[in-house]
């Protein structure tokens, strides 16, 4: 009977004859149980409903920001063109070209999480060379950011690599494995990349000589806006 039973979920049996009191205490049970879980759907509705609204408006907001980033950008190429300047000019002119780029990055990335939560991502997989793009992500770190502190190496295989994917996320991809690397390893460190061929696949290695990870902190790495107190310690800006 009870095997029978199982399959109907939640259900409650009672035989006959039965008083009215266990009656009427057992259809009571139910009707509050039947409220709370309307209460919980409507609850998850709204949250459905506030999320998506949120989305939107970061969405709108990034778009929004586009276009007096492209100017800022814009602006710091035409002053490239007007001659030399001063050396207190030229650093303030790196200055906004690094934190303009940082932003323009920022903004992508929200759009970016926008297009993976709503399945409206897609990717232009198209053959591209691996080490070609590797170099280039070195070569673009190294003009756009401030990577003087450490050095930047290219290590692995030397010649074609090339893998079927979407470059501009491959890039992505690569510069923000550089980045955080770079951001936690100090003054005089190493930051390698490694590329590899595994049988039908490539291998991307990024190794450091920065704080490290520990166990713990890596059962928790995918963990949205997490940070680790060690690290903050060490680095003021957090991470």
């Amino acid at each position: 009977m009870l095997g029978m039973l199982e399959p109907l979920g939640n259900l409650t049996l009672l035989e006959r004859p039965v008083r009215v009191m266990s009656l009427v205490s057992a259809i009571r049970a139910a009707l509050r149980s039947r409220r709370h879980q309307y209460d919980v759907r409507d609850l998850l509705a709204r949250r459905e409903r506030d999320l998506k609204h949120r989305d939107e408006f970061l969405t709108l907001l990034a778009h929004e920001l586009r276009t007096p980033l492209s100017s800022v950008l814009h602006a710091t190429q035409i002053l490239d063109r007007l001659g030399p300047r001063s050396p207190v000019e030229e650093e303030q002119h790196a200055i906004i070209l690094r934190q303009s780029a940082s932003l323009a990055r920022l903004v992508d990335d929200v759009l970016d999480v926008y297009q993976i939560a709503s399945g409206s991502l897609t990717l232009d997989r198209t053959p591209i060379d691996l080490s070609e793009l590797a170099g280039r992500c070195l070569r673009e770190m190294d003009t756009t950011f401030n990577v003087k502190r450490q050095r930047l190496s290219l290590a692995g295989m030397t010649g074609p690599l090339v893998v079927l994917g979407d470059p501009q996320r491959l890039k992505q991809v690569l510069v923000h494995l550089l980045r955080n690397a770079m951001q936690y390893t100090p003054a005089g460190g190493k930051v390698e990349l490694t590329l590899a061929r595994d049988g039908d696949e490539a291998e991307v290695r990024v190794r450091d000589t920065g704080v490290g990870l520990t166990q713990e902190q890596l059962a928790h790495l995918f963990d949205l806006f997490r940070e680790e107190e060690g690290l903050l310690k060490r680095r003021p800006q957090g991470g």
